[in-house]
């Protein structure tokens, strides 16, 4: 809580605004200390448990969205982005194959962000009896990485660090798929 106390008093002198810090908690963790006596004032956290939200009711309800035609907000992104890691009865796998169809529909900044962080999480929560089909994996995940490096790229608003950073791959790869770009044109 130091820590987070710390970047709160940094990002507040440097903006002159006053900070809420949340923090997210997944993994069961259902109770943590939110206040730390700092002596003449007491510094606090919002907690947010993700084991207390419900994949399925994000899910459910981002499909009556899409079934009406209305776009996504930038909290609808933030939720999918989290469903991963909530409770309900979604794998954490089917949560980020849901999280990306969801989010595949949008050619927008925030999509394509949700996406790389979907793809972040299925890189660190799908291994082991999952490698029989890693090979096929791979090549999907291959394909959609050059998607969302193709949208970032033409866009214009991304350097080739931040798109390798947010999709996953090396500098080289985008710089490779900028040339590929450039040869096609």
């Amino acid at each position: 809580m130091r820590r987070f106390r710390a970047y709160e008093a940094v990002y507040s002198n440097k903006t002159g605004k006053n900070v809420i810090t949340y923090v997210i908690y997944s993994g069961g963790i259902t109770e943590t200390k939110t206040e730390l006596d700092c002596g003449t004032h007491t510094y606090r956290v919002i907690p947010i448990y993700l084991k207390d939200k419900d994949a399925d009711t994000v899910f459910r309800r981002l499909k009556e969205k899409q079934e009406k035609g209305e776009s996504f907000a930038e909290e609808d992104f933030a939720d999918i982005s989290l469903t991963p890691l909530m409770s309900g009865s979604f794998s954490k796998k089917d949560a980020i194959k849901e999280g990306i169809l969801l989010t595949k529909q949008f050619k927008t900044i925030t999509a394509e962000k949700t996406t790389a962080m979907l793809y972040a999480l299925a890189d660190k929560f799908l291994t082991g009896d999952e490698e029989g089909r890693e090979e096929g994996r791979e090549e999907g995940h291959e394909e959609s990485r050059t998607e969302i490096i193709l949208n970032m790229l033409s866009k214009n608003q991304f350097s080739f660090e931040e798109i390798a950073e947010l999709v996953g791959v090396t500098v080289e790869k985008v710089e490779e798929i900028q040339r590929c770009l450039k040869s096609t044109r």
